[in-house]
């Protein structure tokens, strides 16, 4: 389920996926 978040913030925004990673990060989560 992972990969299939990420692969949607891929096509949509790098943006987007800086914000999650960045609250993953917070959370302690690796990628």
């Amino acid at each position: 389920m992972m990969r299939r978040i990420l692969s949607v913030l891929l096509e949509n925004e790098s943006g987007a996926l800086s914000r999650v990673i960045g609250l993953f990060s917070q959370r302690g989560y690796n990628i």
